[in-house]
């Protein structure tokens, strides 16, 4: 015997849609246009990748080597090379509640500063701004360890059959604003 688990949403005219899956969200964002209606909700991303390793976001080392980018802590003189090879583009990272963040820019004169820092993080080459890249890398990298990364779902019915026609689903916003942001967009 095969059992089939279906779920469904009350429109605000009264009628019920089946949804293509159980969203876990808490509210669904209602439009009706002439001839179709749009559900549309942000959706806990249950499987999502590292964007570090995802992409070539520049690299990050942590020295907790229980941490997934883990490496030892260089020493003071070990680290200039590191600061020298990758010149203005290497910023020293703290734990910030569940996250990390940027401290401060990494050079020659402060290289001791290794020894205080949770790791570092060094912005990939031809950025103009490394130091908001390097921030921004590490606000995606911590919506990522703390799973704040969403989905945004909407499924398009046909207005009189409620028939589903269409399902426009975009994963991997790393971050509660940015996803809301977009089904904003999404939705206009």
């Amino acid at each position: 015997m095969k059992i089939i688990t279906k779920y469904f949403y009350k429109l605000k005219d009264g009628r019920e849609v089946e949804l293509p899956f159980k969203p876990g969200a808490e509210e669904l964002t209602e439009v009706h246009n002439p001839g179709d209606v749009l559900l549309g909700g942000i959706v806990h991303d249950d499987s999502p990748s590292d964007p570090l390793e995802d992409s070539d976001e520049g690299t990050f080392v942590q020295f907790n080597p229980r941490y997934v980018h883990s490496e030892r802590r260089p020493d003071p003189d070990g680290f200039k090379e590191t600061i020298r090879a990758n010149r203005r583009r290497v910023f020293y990272v703290r734990e910030v509640g569940n996250g990390y963040g940027i401290s401060h820019q990494a050079f020659i004169k402060n290289a001791n500063d290794i020894e205080e820092a949770h790791g570092y993080y060094i912005a990939p080459e031809g950025v103009t701004w490394p130091r908001k890249y390097a921030a921004g890398a590490m606000e995606e990298y911590s919506a990522w360890c703390t799973g704040d990364v969403w989905g945004v779902c909407i499924w398009y019915y046909d207005a009189e059959t409620l028939a589903l026609t269409d399902r426009d689903e975009c994963w991997g916003f790393y971050g509660l604003n940015w996803a809301e942001t977009e089904l904003k967009e999404r939705l206009k």
